[in-house]
């Protein structure tokens, strides 16, 4: 269960191992999740939904709601799933 003002990014490290870093003007950006690199150059990164809708708003600053669902995919740049890479789901309950 999720305190109260919880964010996307506070979903998913009480989840999974995530290593994060200071970049894009993030204090957590995702650089890894659950064992899965991010890889620039080939164009491959972990993005996130809720509820089915991507978000221009960073992890760190989405405050998620009792019902939500994120679900955190690892993309190519074509924004298809990378065949045998990671896709991970959490329901919020508050």
């Amino acid at each position: 269960m999720l305190a109260d003002k919880s964010t996307v990014f506070d979903a998913l490290s009480g989840a999974v191992s995530v290593i994060t870093s200071h970049k894009f003007g993030m204090d957590h950006f995702a650089e890894e999740v659950d064992g899965i690199r991010n890889d620039f150059a080939s164009n491959r990164s972990w993005h996130f939904e809720v509820n089915g809708y991507r978000s221009n708003v960073p992890a760190e600053r989405y405050l998620v709601k009792n019902g939500d669902w994120i679900r955190w995919l690892y993309l190519a740049a074509t924004c298809a799933p990378v065949n045998g890479a990671g896709q991970l789901s959490v329901r919020i309950k508050t």
